[in-house]
């Protein structure tokens, strides 16, 4: 429990443990698990650590999720200290977080690690797989405005039904258009013309070479990636990679100054390096942290549609059914 002079109540409910079994073998799943949440949890730490120089101050209340039965949960769901929360960090599990919102409307949930389908009062940072093309195109169109953006998608119907729905705004668009790729073709031909971005959107990276040469003699002229790539990035012999732009979450560029600055910090407070779960917690509490100082308690519904640049992702939230969801990539 961390106490401090404030308006705010913050809490943290994560599985910060893990089990063993009748002959004393731990869980290695929930053991990692565990270690990725203090690792969450430093960053947190640090994060406040760092807002309360901006004149924000918070009652942090921590509970550890794991290895309660569901009486203890219910107690701790029921307890005046968990009700009189105004924001909870957590928890990942679907089945508990309607439980808690059931019990607590008005709470605000954030959910770091799992989407979570629960209520109009959710904040999802993390991003599901079937949002990352809409973060990638949202992306695209505000760094490349100025080009011609071709939307390059497989030949599945599925895919081609979810992108050409995210374009119904652009369909009177001069700027952007929509194409499909198979068997090595493209329907219909991108522009003539140079400034041309490609988007790549379920096609494998065992055709980059082929995509690359629509556009290698063109000036100015790139690619972006599926969000898939850089995870399983594949170095293919004659591809021209500087003509291609890898989208990522997660990327943790060590180069950078406030990296760098967070990863000193909690060396020095904890003497380890930090995880992308390190990272993650501190961009997040920290996102939040000036959120409330900026628009106070009801800042979800004041929050502009902007980026927010951490140091291991981009956050932009955007409201959907469920509160408000993480979209930003890098």
């Amino acid at each position: 429990e961390i106490k401090s002079n404030s308006n705010y109540r913050i809490g943290v409910f994560l599985p910060f443990s893990a089990s063993t079994d009748a002959e004393g073998n731990i869980d290695k799943q929930q053991q990692l698990l565990s270690y990725a949440m203090m690792d969450f949890y430093g960053g947190i730490q640090l994060a406040l650590e760092n807002l309360s120089k901006l004149g924000f101050s918070a009652d942090v209340y921590t509970w550890n999720s794991h290895g309660k039965s569901t009486t203890e949960l219910n107690q701790i769901i029921e307890s005046n200290t968990f009700k009189s929360l105004d924001i909870l960090i957590g928890p990942i599990d679907d089945k508990m977080a309607i439980e808690i919102s059931e019990s607590n409307p008005t709470i605000i949930q954030v959910s770091p690690l799992k989407y979570l389908k629960n209520n109009s009062n959710t904040i999802n940072f993390f991003q599901k797989k079937e949002n990352r093309f809409e973060s990638v195109f949202e992306g695209v169109v505000n760094r490349f405005s100025n080009y011609k953006i071709c939307i390059i998608s497989n030949n599945i119907a599925k895919a081609q039904i979810n992108v050409k729905n995210l374009l119904q705004d652009y369909k009177d668009s001069k700027s952007v258009s929509y194409h499909t790729y198979k068997n090595g073709s493209i329907k219909p031909n991108i522009p003539s013309g140079d400034d041309i971005i490609m988007v790549i959107d379920g096609i494998s990276q065992t055709q980059k070479l082929s995509l690359t040469k629509r556009i290698n003699r063109k000036t100015n002229s790139y690619i972006i990636a599926d969000h898939t790539w850089f995870d399983n990035f594949l170095s293919t012999e004659e591809v021209d990679e500087s003509l291609i732009i890898y989208p990522t979450i997660n990327y943790i560029f060590g180069l950078d100054s406030s990296t760098q600055e967070f990863s000193n910090q909690y060396l020095d407070s904890f003497h380890a390096e930090p995880s992308r779960f390190g990272y993650q917690g501190y961009d997040q509490m920290w996102f939040i942290g000036n959120a409330l100082l900026s628009f106070g308690i009801d800042f979800m519904e004041f929050l502009p549609e902007a980026e927010f640049s951490g140091t291991i992702n981009n956050i932009a939230l955007r409201k959907s059914k469920y509160g408000l969801l993480n979209i930003g990539m890098r």
